[in-house]
């Protein structure tokens, strides 16, 4: 069940207070709500700049009951997005840590450098500029204590079969990190 709570017309501001990861409300101009039948609720959100609606799955890995039933409801979103021929066009994969990551070693093995920004230190080819629409990698202290280093792969990297995909992604992971990590076992 979707559930709008802002579009063209509507605004509920009990509803926008469901919202964890938005501030701002004035920078989006769609917002709604995802009730799946297990129970879960997922923010759904697209901004005023951008072309695509954003859902996002966070804490699909953490071993616990509810990842499992975010791995169930993925498989099921993603069955419907092939039905109805959408495309994936970016995907978030992000590590938690209470101790900051190596961020010059995993520079290095990437080849790439580091350019810190206010409390965030992001990873970028030479010739990089702000942005990357196929790669963007950083790291920053999410709360106090913890850490996360977050790759964000574009659409050149979402291209083809499910199993490309994973290959493709999971090559930088373990490039970076060190060892390999299987994360879209729910694609297949």
């Amino acid at each position: 069940v979707i559930v709008e709570v802002k579009n063209g017309i509507l605004l509920d501001q009990e509803l926008l207070q469901e919202f964890k990861t938005i501030k701002h409300a004035r920078f989006y101009d769609y917002l709604a709500l995802l009730y799946t039948s297990r129970g879960l609720q997922y923010e759904m959100s697209k901004q005023i700049i951008s072309k695509h609606c954003h859902l996002s799955f966070n804490g699909l890995w953490q071993y616990t009951e509810v990842s499992k039933l975010m791995r169930e409801d993925l498989q099921e979103v993603i069955n419907l997005i092939r039905q109805d021929n959408f495309t994936l066009s970016r995907l978030d994969i992000a590590f938690d840590s209470n101790k900051p990551f190596n961020v010059s070693k995993i520079a290095i093995k990437l080849k790439r450098v580091q350019k810190p920004y206010r409390n965030t230190c992001y990873l970028k080819t030479p010739k990089e500029g702000r942005t990357n629409k196929y790669l963007n990698i950083r790291h920053y202290e999410k709360f106090k204590d913890l850490y996360r280093l977050e790759f964000s792969f574009g659409k050149r990297y979402l291209t083809g079969r499910s199993d490309e995909v994973e290959n493709r992604c999971a090559r930088v992971v373990k490039k970076a990190l060190g060892k390999a990590f299987k994360f879209m076992e729910c694609f297949t």
